[in-house]
């Protein structure tokens, strides 16, 4: 699987109205953009598809590291299997 984008990723409202994603170029990190290659522009299509899971991914694994071992075995799998999911979504894997 290829790399995304590098970050810092930014959010910019467009001269049209709407909102888009920035690159550290300049350029827009979309699944369509002139700015990168297309194996790049896969990559940021994964990255993106996979952000709702890698947010609740990222939600569990804190309450994991809150509680320590105030959760059951399961719940802490649980959220290793949510973030171990999350990142192969990201890598195309999914």
């Amino acid at each position: 699987m290829n790399t995304h984008t590098p970050g810092p990723w930014r959010v910019r409202l467009g001269e049209l109205g709407g909102y888009y994603i920035q690159a550290p170029n300049g350029g827009p990190v979309t699944p369509d953009s002139d700015y990168h290659s297309v194996a790049e522009c896969e990559a940021n299509a994964c990255l993106i598809a996979a952000a709702p899971e890698l947010l609740e991914a990222c939600r569990m694994a804190c309450l994991v590291m809150a509680k320590g071992n105030g959760l059951s075995y399961a719940d802490r799998r649980e959220a290793h299997e949510a973030v171990i999911a999350a990142i192969r979504k990201v890598e195309g894997a999914a």
